[in-house]
């Protein structure tokens, strides 16, 4: 499906849709939540492209896209243990407890960072590959706050924004952080 210029490119840790193994193979079932809500109707207007996971690490013969597709899906593929470390470790155990000021709760593991700094990577390079210079690129919350500056390093001309959904922690709390800067 061609996209006009410029388009919108929502990147999220997840995609609008969640795959799973059915009796059929592959099924897609619609992702719910406000970020999908909200996202959906500007994609389809605007035949944008949405970038993230779509719940389940990806095979080499697995199929996303559909022809009914009102706009693009493009999947990153995270593996099983990048999703521990990124997600359940980093994401969730370090960041969101600290950026709810709750920094006895956050765990400080250097193989959840490193999985964090991997995955973002991976969602730069995938959007990297599919922007093109005034496309307009949206990325989402705080799986992926290093994806706006590694982007930058790739796509110098795309405007680049920024949405994070929970409050950024006053400084003193966030300095906690070992790897704040």
């Amino acid at each position: 499906m061609p996209r006009r210029e410029p388009a919108l490119i929502a990147v999220s840790n997840r995609l609008p849709i969640t795959l799973r193994r059915g009796a059929h193979g592959l099924e897609r079932v619609r992702s719910s939540g406000g970020l999908v809500a909200a996202f959906d109707p500007l994609l389809r207007q605007r035949k944008g492209m949405w970038i993230g996971w779509p719940g389940r690490e990806l095979a080499a013969d697995d199929e996303l896209t559909d022809a009914g597709d009102p706009y693009e899906i493009e999947a990153v593929s995270i593996s099983r243990a990048d999703l521990r470390g990124y997600y359940n470790g980093f994401s969730n155990g370090t960041l969101w407890p600290l950026f709810h000021t709750l920094p006895g709760r956050s765990t400080f593991e250097s193989s959840d960072w490193e999985a964090y700094e991997r995955v973002n990577q991976q969602f730069a390079q995938v959007t990297a590959s599919k922007v093109r210079p005034k496309d307009l690129v949206l990325v989402n919350d705080y799986q992926l706050m290093l994806v706006p500056d590694l982007l930058r390093q790739r796509a110098k001309q795309a405007p680049i924004g920024f949405f994070l959904h929970i409050p950024f922690p006053p400084y003193d709390v966030f300095r906690v952080l070992p790897w704040s800067r």
